[in-house]
């Protein structure tokens, strides 16, 4: 493996999970590997179980995540059906309100109300 060249763990790739890093040194059969996801963080791995990222490898790898980071969103938003309306852009916590009208799932609203502020909720298709 060379110095200085972009590289994935099999697993990793297999996975579609973008956590890309940098070859820093190689000795024997095993690689120093700086990874970008984490700043000054290193690994010493096999070097078998490494890959070189190519631009269509890191293409497929970036495109699944988003897909799958996007479906994982709209599941989200989807139990998200409370919607607490204490509004206040200068509030330092919560219990003075939030920046914007907050979505909340049926575990986040209690007796009716937020849990975070104590504001009575509404229900998400009637606030917009």
């Amino acid at each position: 493996m060379n110095t200085g060249t972009k590289v994935i763990r099999k697993a990793d790739a297999n996975k579609n999970i973008p956590a890309f890093g940098i070859a820093r040194s190689a000795y024997n059969d095993k690689t120093v590997v700086e990874w970008t996801y984490f700043k000054r963080h290193t690994s010493t791995i096999k070097t078998a179980s490494l890959v070189e990222v190519t631009p269509e490898l890191e293409m497929r790898i970036l495109t699944a995540y988003r897909e799958r980071n996007a479906a994982h969103k709209a599941k989200l938003d989807k139990e998200r059906i409370y919607l607490c309306t204490n509004v206040n852009p200068t509030a330092r916590g919560s219990l003075y309100g939030h920046p914007k009208p907050l979505p909340l799932t049926v575990q986040q609203v209690v007796d009716g109300k937020c849990f975070y502020c104590g504001h009575p909720v509404i229900n998400r298709g009637q606030g917009e």
